[in-house]
């Protein structure tokens, strides 16, 4: 998870973190329903009650964002097929599955839970409005339903547009997985239909801005530019995973872990043993020899230069307990399911030895010698 999102709970087992853009999303969609929706609805409404309205809406539009996400991420671990987290930022939101389906039929099942649960909320909202209207009462309520109704349906609509990385996209990949028996196939051919559908709408978004269209233009062409880079990241992801089935930690892994004494200042650190050594991650020792944690020299290079002198490696060091470890007999993707950007100690854990260390860029590095691309992670619906 990024620094900026923050976890909230569990849902279904599964971690929840809201991003901060969220924030931005709610006071959008909120000073569209206290200034338009509702004053057109319910001009007698006052102030305070169509403030607490138009957030209420507001929060429960986000709210359905993640419930559609809940249910992609029901449907994995039914499926067999473990979920990571569930991610919720302005552009909608993402189901993190630590793994891939190894079915057809699971995949198709996976892809098709979350707009099933936008259509289910769309259509609840929608007779909520019906309801609403027929006693004649709550105008602006019935308002705030209406719209939440009419949005989601459209995005159950827009998001089985068979194109990656909608859930459109999905089906399509496990229709012809199905049809095909070549997965790799069925994600090239998914993923081109979805570069194609975000390059579409760049253009769509750039000739709205230029006739006069203004933040709609910009607001398609984002998206569109999103959904391309998804597309090809998709892409490039399924090659890197597929790279890597079956091969093992011991196989990837560096068994020269490098060391340095945690009382070396991260100025030393930087000029005396980074500098000289080719490697991105160290452990770091006491003075009696006992491991302490991890060090990264990429984010220590990002401390300010005038305290590297003043810090030292104990105080930015990975704490041990908090750094993940692995079986050398496990499987690369296992392992990269718990801790995918994080360095991992390999420990012989009948001997209780250290082993060796398994960094993102030993991944990175098995990744190119066996297909080229750079991992990405497999996630579901980013725009809802």
């Amino acid at each position: 998870m990024l620094r900026s999102d923050v976890r909230i709970g569990r849902i279904a087992g599964v971690p929840v973190y809201l991003n901060w853009t969220v924030v931005v999303l709610v006071w959008l969609l909120g000073s569209m329903f206290i200034t338009r929706v509702l004053p057109d609805a319910d001009p007698g409404l006052a102030p305070g009650a169509r403030l607490v309205l138009g957030l209420a809406g507001a929060a429960a539009f986000v709210g359905s964002i993640l419930a559609h996400e809940v249910g992609h991420a029901v449907m994995a671990k039914r499926g067999g097929v473990p979920v990571d987290s569930i991610r919720v930022w302005l552009f909608g939101g993402l189901a993190q599955l630590a793994g891939e389906a190894r079915r057809p039929g699971i995949a198709l099942r996976i892809a098709v839970a979350g707009p099933a649960v936008s259509l289910a909320v769309g259509f609840a909202a929608v007779g909520l409005e019906v309801l609403l209207d027929t006693w004649g009462v709550a105008p602006g309520l019935a308002a705030v339903a209406s719209w939440l109704g009419r949005i989601n349906l459209l995005l159950a609509a827009l998001n089985l547009l068979p194109a990656l990385p909608l859930d459109g996209g999905r089906v399509l990949e496990a229709a012809l997985w199905w049809r095909w028996g070549d997965r790799d196939r069925a994600v090239r051919t998914a993923a081109g239909a979805g570069r194609v559908l975000g390059y579409g709408l760049v253009a769509v978004g750039a000739f709205v801005l230029l006739r006069g269209g203004g933040f709609g233009g910009l607001w398609l062409g984002l998206i569109g530019f999103f959904l391309a880079s998804s597309a090809r990241l998709e892409a490039e992801g399924h090659r890197a995973r597929s790279a890597l089935a079956g091969t093992t930690v011991g196989e990837v892994m560096s068994p020269v872990v490098p060391t340095v004494p945690s009382y070396l200042t991260v100025e030393e650190f930087l000029r005396d043993h980074v500098a000289h050594q080719p490697h991105a991650t160290w452990t770091v020792r006491s003075w009696g020899g006992e491991l302490e944690g991890v060090v990264s020299a990429a984010r220590l290079a990002g401390l300010p230069t005038e305290r590297r002198a003043l810090v030292h490696l104990r105080e930015v060091a990975v704490p041990i307990d908090q750094v993940p470890w692995a079986r050398p007999d496990e499987l690369v993707l296992d392992v990269l399911g718990r801790a995918a950007d994080a360095a991992v100690l390999v420990v012989d854990v009948e001997q209780q030895q250290l082993r060796g260390m398994l960094s993102p860029a030993d991944v990175h590095r098995a990744i190119l010698q066996r297909a080229g691309a750079p991992r990405a992670p497999r996630s579901w619906s980013p725009v809802g």
